[in-house]
Formats: structure tokens, C-alpha cells, sequence
């Protein structure tokens, strides 16, 4: 998949992941259970394992604790983290 597609569809997914995801704070599931499930949404959404890794291990883990919780508790992504998550699709684009 050209990077283009695969930076839209990887935003699309992490999108979608994040409004099926909201709940999860209120669950007491783990910072890495978090990161894992996020994980697995964008693999079950057709991005490739390794890309799908290296985007949640990057992005997720520039948050603090208290960043992430505020994430989930969101619908949407920022502006500003969906510029970040295309920087990070670039440099993931290569990853496995």
C-alpha cells in the first residue's frame, strides 16, 4: 500500500479504535493492555503487525498517564495528534 493510503487508513483505524476504546479507563485495564488493544484494533483494521507496533509503541508512549486516560475519554483525534500520528506512519512505514 502506498504511504499515502496506508497514513489515512492507519489514522482512520486508530480513529475508529479510539471510539470503540472510550470505555476501557473506566475498566482498570493496564497502561500496556491499553497499548496492546490499541494495537490490535489497527491490525484488525488492515495495518501490518510491525507498522501497527511501532505506532502504538511511539505514539502511546510519548503520553504520561494521565494523557492517555485523557485520550480514551476523547471520540476523536486532535489536530495535533493526528500530525503526529502521520509523522509516526512515516517513520513506521519501513518497520518489520
Amino acid at each position: 500500500m502506498p504511504v499515502h493510503r496506508w497514513v489515512a487508513s492507519s489514522a482512520l483505524a486508530l480513529t475508529l479504535a479510539l471510539t470503540a476504546m472510550t470505555g476501557c479507563s473506566k475498566a482498570g485495564i493496564s497502561r500496556r493492555q491499553v497499548i496492546d488493544r490499541y494495537r490490535a484494533s489497527l491490525v484488525a483494521d488492515g495495518v501490518r503487525e510491525p507498522q501497527a507496533r511501532c505506532l502504538t509503541e511511539r505514539f502511546f508512549g510519548e503520553l504520561t498517564d494521565a494523557q492517555l486516560k485523557a485520550f480514551q475519554q476523547r471520540d476523536n483525534l486532535t489536530d495535533t495528534e493526528k500530525q503526529r500520528f502521520a509523522e509516526l506512519a512515516d517513520v513506521c512505514a519501513d518497520a518489520g
